[in-house]
């Protein structure tokens, strides 16, 4: 079973489980249409990461919320970043020159996962990059810690089998 099948049922059993000690729930975007991965590709001029479309041809993001079922208090939310919000900051570069600025020429970041607004883990894409390194970016500088598209997912999913139990 893929990772994102995993995380969904994860999620459908929590909410059948009077014993679960938070209520789980998660907006699953559908699939990304080909004509939508090759607009977000034409704006970066470049393919996108394997890794990175093989979700978008699964599901264009989504979004996770806990909150304790008796304190009401919550976790942070998880998200995976849609395909539509790539393209919505590629669309609008304007809008997100603070973001972008430290990018060199040729280069693109494709957010994947953002843990808080400062800190935001993606691709960084130019045509040296193998499309499978995650890189991190946190308003200051992007590195590349080792992490890909599958080690976050299953991170994901560690937490998701931790709040839904």
């Amino acid at each position: 079973m893929e990772i994102i099948e995993k995380i969904v049922s994860l999620v459908e059993k929590s909410k059948n489980n009077p014993d679960c000690s938070y209520n789980v729930s998660a907006t699953i975007n559908p699939p990304a249409s080909e004509e939508k991965i090759e607009k977000l590709e034409k704006l970066i001029g470049h393919s996108l990461p394997k890794d990175l479309k093989n979700i978008y041809k699964k599901c264009s993001g989504f979004q996770i919320e806990f909150s304790h079922k008796k304190f009401g208090f919550g976790s942070p939310k998880i998200k995976i970043t849609s395909l539509e919000d790539n393209l919505k900051m590629y669309e609008n570069r304007k809008d997100y020159s603070a973001f972008l600025a430290d990018l060199k020429e040729n280069q693109s970041f494709l957010i994947l996962y953002q843990e808080q607004p400062e800190l935001s883990y993606g691709y960084l894409v130019d045509e040296n990059s193998n499309g499978t390194d995650i890189h991190t970016y946190n308003l200051e500088e992007y590195k590349n810690e080792g992490d890909t598209a599958s080690s976050i997912l299953n991170n994901i999913l560690d937490r998701v089998a931790y709040y839904s139990n």
